[in-house]
């Protein structure tokens, strides 16, 4: 079992009592690859069917889909998407995203044609969507659409629902940072827009204006994570704002613009010097949503400030933090990720967080093992 301890207060029956708040392993996931998979060539994904849930693995190398009962980790299906023909998806599937829509069918974005498409669960396509020459592209891009792990599709009710980032330029604070499918009606939207920092300053390079969101049920409200702010903003489900509210980290200070112009962006002779900026600054990452734990809860991920040579080390190295936050998005908690955890290889479950542990892959290559943690209170009068 692995523990994280750190100090927090909080008030109970009108009296200040002293808890640790912990992160432990509650238990261990394994998933067996085949030999076309690795650690890093996959969009993740996850969705439940009949009251489970399954985990989803789209090999960026090959084309397939591989479905895994979360419970036993076992892969139970696997579907061999074309790259050409009529039901092809593209020759280069690097920047290719999924969503699957139950046992059925899936939804697929291809970055490099702005196109995105339908499938059903035999990987036959049923609809092609080209976000390329819709309206929304035309009059607000250009801006790229989001194709990590820690970014991905998510759905609600008969909506998708795709983070996008504006590609840095004099309008940059106009281009919408969440966006609508909605399959009925084919129609996609900007739902969302960035907050007044993006239209004021330069943040460096578009790597520190990452934004993340998901969807709360229980609120019925989208919670935005941007890159370089302490505050989390809440939307109501036509878009307006409805909070903003503090959840920044206890680990660094307030990040700080490149500069009060836009027009940096565009300047090409200072871009190593931003580029620079913006991979040592600290930045805010995915948020995650936990409604069906004991006691509902939402985790944010930081980057800890970098030296260049902790850059250079690569990404296994780089220092985390899971800022813990309550149902009504108050901190009550901050835990350093341990270095073993591959953070962007994650899943979640009612409980909590699974997280690949990159040390045991690179012992054990072909299985990942995912542990799960869990939010723990314990009072400081128990530990003594």
């Amino acid at each position: 079992m692995i523990t994280l301890v750190y100090s927090c207060h909080h008030e109970t029956n009108n009296s200040t009592r002293k808890y640790r708040d912990t992160l432990v392993v509650e238990k261990s996931l394994l998933l067996r690859l085949d030999s076309t998979q690795g650690l890093f060539n996959n969009n993740l994904n996850q969705f439940e069917y009949k009251g489970k849930t399954f985990f989803t693995f789209f090999n960026q190398l090959t084309g397939n889909l591989h479905y895994y009962d979360a419970d036993s980790g076992k892969s139970f299906k696997v579907v061999s998407f074309q790259s050409e023909g009529p039901d092809g998806i593209g020759n280069r599937k690097d920047l290719i995203a999924h969503l699957p829509i139950g046992m059925d069918s899936v939804f697929i974005y291809n970055g490099w044609e702005l196109r995105a498409f339908l499938f059903n669960g035999r990987g036959e396509k049923l609809r092609t969507y080209n976000f390329g020459e819709s309206d929304l592209f035309r009059s607000n891009g250009p801006f790229n659409i989001a194709i990590t792990n820690d970014n991905r599709l998510y759905r609600h009710g008969k909506n998708i629902y795709i983070n996008a980032q504006g590609l840095p330029d004099t309008n940059f604070g106009n281009k919408p940072v969440l966006l609508e499918f909605n399959l009925a009606t084919e129609n996609l939207t900007g739902l969302i827009f960035p907050p007044q920092s993006y239209a004021t300053h330069c943040w460096g390079i578009n790597y520190s204006t990452n934004t993340f969101s998901c969807y709360a049920e229980k609120r019925k409200e989208f919670i935005i994570s941007y890159g370089i702010e302490p505050h989390i903003y809440t939307y109501s489900q036509d878009g307006q704002l409805n909070k903003k509210l503090t959840l920044g980290s206890e680990y660094f200070n307030n990040i700080k613009p490149y500069s009060s112009n836009l027009s940096d962006y565009m300047d090409m002779s200072t871009y190593e010097e931003r580029s620079n900026i913006s991979q040592m600054n600290p930045k805010y990452y995915k948020i995650l949503y936990f409604p069906n734990a004991k006691e509902e809860y939402f985790i944010r991920e930081t980057f800890l400030p970098r030296s260049k040579e902790e850059i250079q080390s690569g990404a296994s190295h780089l220092r985390k933090t899971f800022i813990i936050a309550d149902r009504h998005l108050q901190k009550i908690g901050e835990y350093k990720v341990p270095k073993q955890y591959t953070t962007s290889v994650f899943f979640t479950s009612k409980e909590g967080i699974y997280i690949a542990d990159f040390e045991h892959y690179m012992e054990n290559e072909g299985v990942i093992k995912f542990d799960l943690l869990i939010p723990q209170r314990v009072s400081e009068a128990k530990q003594q």
